[in-house]
């Protein structure tokens, strides 16, 4: 494969990255290393890799994620990437960023079909098939076996959402979660049913409708066996065995399990109450 060059194509965007991990120096490695074994925590997340600040910008083709703080180290990095401006200062760094372009993945699993533009994530997929997690939360004390889904993880605690929608201001901790919402903005539905003319947002709910098809109810209730296609079903269902009615009337003392059961009970409180004094935060539509 033809070499890339150091060239900073005109008009394109920039996508700033910090030095990976392969970036650092092996004095640096080794201090690291030696920090990771001191702490409680497998794995410590280094401030520069939770930098990110990502915004939705308009662009002719992509969103454009910004990383804060590392322009400083690769704003003037003279390899840069002619397809969507990656910057780094090593040859050797651009020539692995242009894989994912040619989608060459010459980094092979032996034990299933599974194949990867770089080593390291094949090192991580292996660690699935030996059962490794290595990288451990110091918080909850849960693990997993690489160093991104650690920081996925942390942002649980955290509360952070770096994740940006520039079209309504959604907010999410995750990239995958924000990708699915801005589906929502350009009407995309990815996700066909083989069987029928439905179309989804999100796999998850496809694999919901595909059971419909296949009949399958694979959601069981402990107490008395009944089965359900769907989670939330059987929590609806759950109620029963509880006790618990969480759709409350505001004009009388009837609650519901179901929020349609009260819907239907509101009809009879129309005839009792004028407009007027109807209560503010009650909805009239039944």
């Amino acid at each position: 494969m033809e070499q890339p060059s150091c060239v900073f194509p005109v008009g394109l965007p920039i996508r700033y990255h910090g030095e990976e991990e392969s970036d650092r120096t092996g004095q640096e490695r080794i201090a690291a290393k030696q920090q990771e074994e001191k702490t409680s925590s497998v794995a410590s997340i280094p401030p520069d890799k939770e930098a990110w600040s990502h915004a939705s910008v308009q662009a002719p083709t992509e969103q454009l994620y910004m990383y804060q703080g590392a322009t400083k180290s690769t704003m003037d990095a003279p390899c840069v990437c002619q397809h969507c401006g990656y910057r780094t200062y090593k040859n050797s760094r651009l020539s692995e960023h242009m894989r994912k372009h040619t989608h060459e993945k010459p980094y092979k699993c032996d034990r299933c079909e599974f194949c990867t533009h770089w080593k390291k994530n094949l090192t991580q997929h292996m660690a699935r098939h030996n059962g490794e997690k290595p990288y451990m939360c110091g918080e909850c004390g849960y693990r997993t076996v690489d160093g991104s889904s650690l920081r996925r993880h942390m942002r649980k605690h955290t509360g952070e959402k770096p994740y940006l929608c520039g079209e309504c201001g959604f907010m999410t901790a995750d990239s995958s979660s924000l990708s699915a919402h801005a589906k929502q903005h350009t009407g995309e539905k990815p996700f066909k049913c083989p069987q029928c003319d439905y179309s989804a947002l999100l796999k998850s709910h496809l694999d919901r409708h595909m059971l419909k098809h296949t009949g399958e109810k694979p959601y069981m209730c402990g107490e008395c066996g009944y089965r359900f296609s769907d989670r939330s079903s059987l929590a609806r269902h759950m109620k029963r065995h509880t006790g618990e009615q969480p759709h409350k009337c505001s004009l009388c003392d009837y609650s519901a399990i179901q929020k349609c059961n009260l819907d239907k009970h509101m009809v009879k409180h129309i005839g009792e109450k004028s407009v007027y004094e109807w209560p503010n935060d009650q909805p009239l539509t039944i």
